[in-house]
């Protein structure tokens, strides 16, 4: 086994402890987060933007997978600390366009600056409800949540936002990861999205999670 992959099995290694650890000691937080679901504070949300983190999961394999293209105008809802953002904005290029809707200020303006310093003008953070976005019908190719959805309120209202934002034939990426507190299972967010009339395409598995692929009709 190479170094490389040791280092990653490590790391998958470290995050299976941290699960456990979080199942331990932050159940009283996961019932009250699907009891009354908020968003992850911010300066808890700027940890997640870490070496060993794009070690396991490199953002850049992950937006590839998604099948991101040149050119593509891309919704992300709730970047955080714009982990997968830039990486999204590396693979759609100056002819594409990043929106990244984030309801903290403070994370907003943190995705901003590092679009800036990259010299990716065609990132857009916007402050705003994932339930009520300000963005006009059918302006996107792409839609993607990475561990987020189980911070919103309504996830269903949530998706038929993106639904509606997106053309027809557009797609949504859903992934959740198993130590994050909001967790949903598969069959959970496979109901909300056909709730928000968003269909089935496929479900990629990881080791501590997956990704739901889904089109709008």
């Amino acid at each position: 086994m190479d170094l490389p992959m040791l280092l990653r099995w490590l790391g998958w290694g470290f995050l299976l402890a941290l699960g456990i650890g979080l199942l331990l000691f932050l159940g009283p937080a996961r019932l009250l987060r699907k009891l009354r679901p908020f968003p992850t504070p911010a300066a808890l949300a700027r940890l997640l933007d870490n070496p060993l983190r794009r070690l396991i999961t490199p953002p850049e394999r992950f937006v590839e997978q998604m099948g991101l293209k040149p050119g593509m105008r891309v919704l992300e809802v709730g970047p955080g600390p714009g982990f997968w953002t830039l990486a999204a904005a590396g693979r759609v290029g100056p002819q594409g366009r990043v929106c990244a809707v984030e309801i903290s200020p403070h994370l907003a303006a943190l995705v901003a600056r590092k679009a800036r310093r990259q010299g990716f003008s065609w990132v857009h953070a916007v402050v705003a409800d994932a339930q009520a976005l300000p963005l006009a019908g059918e302006a996107f190719d792409h839609a993607f949540f990475i561990a987020v959805l189980g911070e919103v309120p309504d996830p269903v209202r949530a998706l038929q936002e993106a639904r509606r934002v997106l053309r027809p034939g557009g797609r949504v990426t859903i992934t959740e990861y198993f130590p994050d507190p909001d967790y949903s299972l598969p069959s959970t967010t496979l109901r909300r999205a056909e709730r928000a009339g968003l269909r089935f395409r496929r479900r990629r598995n990881t080791l501590l999670g997956y990704t739901l692929e889904l089109e709008r009709e």
